[in-house]
């Protein structure tokens, strides 16, 4: 049994870039996470959750996963090695009350950590994604010949995402997506999947696998599927990979594996990958989902609704 020790938790909160840091408040919470954002019973008014931790003085043990959710809401994840440092992110809180973040951290010695911090939302709120504000704004996306699309090549709607295996909000953001699709049809609703890695090297595996995959006709079924699943591949180890997740898969869609093995090191698909990264940045993506309908930018997984009102006033115009 680890021996008890309360922490301040020095909370700072940031409302914008330009917002003035309050003086760390000290509470006492579990041992060994430090919460830096939000501050206790804060009301974050229609902005962002700002959400910054770290785990400090755990000795010799690892953390193995760290789990943060908003009340009941899983939000984001950490495997082993993804936890380094202070973590920072943000998530938008659309219901207005009280709310908890928590955030549960397991360590090598059998240890489970957790921290919980009350705040309140007057529900999130973004004008960048008000209908009004996304039909005023349009950039032109250099779509690479190789990029990965689904639907007619002349249809008259291209929705081009940019996303990340391991984010969840990609996962939630992906079956709207296809719905999207479905409802307009491929003649009228061309999807482009581009890649924008943020999670570092293990995310940036997983993406090489993906488009190893595409070379055998398999890059959507592996999206897919990875999305699925994604609460369990992600923490699994490009070292077990081959045998728990890739090979499974592979057998079960008649893949090549001697060629998806060669492909998965292939340097062009790197670059491919970073190429994609490149046309995000110069897109001036800010996270991941980000979606672009005929150039006109939706941030985050916003839902349907907002993507068949910019669709319908697409289809109207002349």
């Amino acid at each position: 049994m680890r021996n008890a020790f309360f922490f301040l938790v020095l909370i700072t909160l940031t409302l914008s870039c330009a917002s003035a840091q309050q003086q760390p408040i000290p509470i006492e919470i579990t041992p060994s996470i430090v919460v830096h954002s939000p501050t206790p019973g804060q009301n974050i008014g229609t902005k962002r959750l700002i959400v910054s931790w770290e785990v400090l003085d755990i000795d010799d043990a690892q953390v193995l996963t760290a789990l943060i959710k908003v009340d009941d809401r899983f939000v984001q994840g950490y495997g082993p090695g993804e936890v380094d440092g202070r973590m920072n992110f943000s998530h938008p809180v659309a219901r207005r009350g009280e709310h908890q973040l928590i955030i549960i951290v397991s360590l090598s010695d059998g240890s489970l950590l957790q921290a919980t911090v009350p705040f309140k939302s007057s529900g999130y709120h973004s004008a960048a994604n008000n209908i009004e504000n996304i039909m005023a704004n349009s950039t032109d996306i250099d779509v690479p010949a190789n990029a990965h699309t689904l639907g007619d090549a002349d249809a008259p709607i291209t929705v081009v995402v940019f996303e990340e295996l391991h984010c969840p909000f990609c996962a939630r953001h992906h079956p709207d997506l296809l719905k999207l699709q479905e409802q307009y049809g491929r003649d009228k609703i061309r999807l482009v999947s581009m890649s924008y890695v943020v999670h570092g090297e293990k995310a940036r595996y997983w993406h090489r696998v993906m488009y190893a995959f595409g070379r055998q006709g398999l890059y959507w079924e592996f999206l897919d599927a990875y999305y699925q699943n994604q609460r369990e591949w992600r923490y699994v180890d490009p070292s077990d990979a081959w045998e728990n997740v890739i090979i499974p898969f592979a057998r079960e869609h008649g893949t090549e594996l001697e060629q998806l093995k060669i492909d998965i090191e292939d340097e062009s698909i790197a670059e491919q990958i970073d190429e994609e990264g490149n046309i995000a940045r110069r897109s001036k993506v800010r996270g991941v989902p980000t979606t672009f309908i005929n150039g006109h930018s939706i941030r985050g997984a916003r839902g349907l609704e907002i993507m068949q009102q910019v669709i319908d006033r697409l289809l109207a115009s002349p």
